[in-house]
């Protein structure tokens, strides 16, 4: 594990905890939300993590009343594969308000509550598996990714963050 992804671990693990400590009625998974995190903006150094703190990919629908960034995106289509689209991102303060964000999704969007099931004890089981298997799209629900590979990439990154880095079971 390089300095940088460990210096990205650790302020995951911060964050998640400071929105923990703001909202203390949620909770998660602190490696499969670190996993995600490193997947969606690789390690902190996408340019929507670098100019809105958003390490989650989380777009900015309608309803989104904060900051936004326009950018491109690949997005999967069965059938068809990836293609680029332009989206809106929601932009944040700081790492701690994404973090918050992502725990008001996945903790109060129904299609999501069967991720609640893995969130750390004793809330849950603390499996990343079962976190992870929460947020896949299901019929007429959606998922947080449209990457059909989505779960494995997580879920590898998961067990490299496990087996390399000190403090996270």
């Amino acid at each position: 594990m390089t300095e940088e992804q460990k210096k990205f671990v650790a302020r995951m693990l911060e964050a998640i905890d400071q929105a923990l400590d703001v909202m203390p009625e949620y909770v998660a998974n602190r490696l499969a939300i670190t996993a995600q995190a490193a997947l969606e903006s690789g390690w902190g150094r996408s340019l929507l993590a670098r100019r809105a703190n958003n390490v989650f990919g989380v777009k900015a629908g309608r309803s989104w009343k904060g900051e936004t960034l326009e950018m491109d995106t690949m997005e999967w289509v069965p059938g068809k594969g990836y293609h680029k689209v332009r989206a809106r991102w929601r932009k944040y303060a700081s790492l701690r308000d994404a973090v918050l964000d992502y725990l008001r999704i996945v903790n109060n969007l129904s299609w999501f509550k069967d991720a609640l099931k893995g969130a750390d004890p004793p809330a849950g089981s603390g499996r990343v598996e079962d976190w992870l298997s929460g947020l896949i799209a299901r019929k007429n629900e959606p998922g947080w990714a449209t990457d059909p590979q989505y779960f494995e990439k997580v879920k590898h990154i998961a067990e490299y963050i496990r087996n390399h880095y000190q403090g996270i079971a």
